[in-house]
């Protein structure tokens, strides 16, 4: 089936039209294969913004397209979908899938084993206890599923680059440049007096809108 998406930036104005094939995962009947993927702990994303301000680090965001179709479905396992609305062919026939898709429920545990094959090939190794946490010895990469984001010394600037261009040609990628956004919080940074906040500005917008609280008057409270 297609799924249709608007994309907005930080400040909620549209940027993009999306449509993306899916697939069924309701439909999906096996469900003793593992499909839990291991996701990026908050309290990890604060202590390495912690130790990116400390060290005055450079910090660059990737974003995958369409990951989950990078990784492909486990051998042995054979699935069908049908044909999407609107695609030119007779509709009996069902489409055999060689990659992961969204929709599947193992779709994100396969593109989590596909990128952290692809970090250790790139000469980094898993922090342990920490997962989509990744190092070298001039690198730190973390992620959140399609989301990269690399840090580095500006000492070490050719190394990023060679891993960037590493990236890219194993995979299409977007650079989205300099960290602003991640998991749905805002980066700030002073670097002249070493500084950074994370903030959540947005959400609470969001939140705020949702039960009609924007032009309600402020209430003073005692709380800092």
């Amino acid at each position: 089936m297609w799924v249709f998406k608007y994309k907005t930036d930080e400040d909620g104005y549209f940027m993009s039209y999306k449509a993306r094939l899916c697939a069924r995962g309701d439909l999906y009947r096996d469900r003793e294969q593992e499909t839990y993927a291991a996701t990026l702990a908050t309290r990890v994303f604060r202590t390495l913004m912690s130790t990116t301000n400390h060290f005055d680090l450079e910090i660059q965001q990737l974003d995958a397209v369409n990951a989950f179709t990078n990784a492909h479905l486990d051998a042995g396992v054979t699935i069908y979908i049908e044909d999407p609305e609107g695609f030119p062919t007779p509709s009996s026939t069902v489409l055999l899938l060689h990659r992961a898709l969204y929709g599947l429920p193992q779709s994100p545990l396969l593109w989590y084993n596909e990128l952290c094959t692809t970090m250790r090939q790139l000469g980094l190794k898993p922090v342990p206890e920490s997962a989509c946490l990744f190092t070298s010895s001039t690198l730190i990469v973390f992620f959140f599923v399609d989301d990269i984001c690399i840090l580095h010394h500006r000492s070490n600037t050719d190394a990023y680059h060679q891993f960037r261009t590493q990236l890219f040609l194993k995979y299409k990628m977007r650079d989205i440049g300099e960290l602003k956004w991640f998991l749905g919080v805002r980066v700030v940074r002073d670097r002249i007096r070493r500084r950074i906040w994370l903030c959540q500005d947005a959400y609470i917008a969001k939140i705020a809108a949702k039960f009609r609280l924007t032009n309600q008057s402020l209430i003073r409270t005692p709380i800092v």
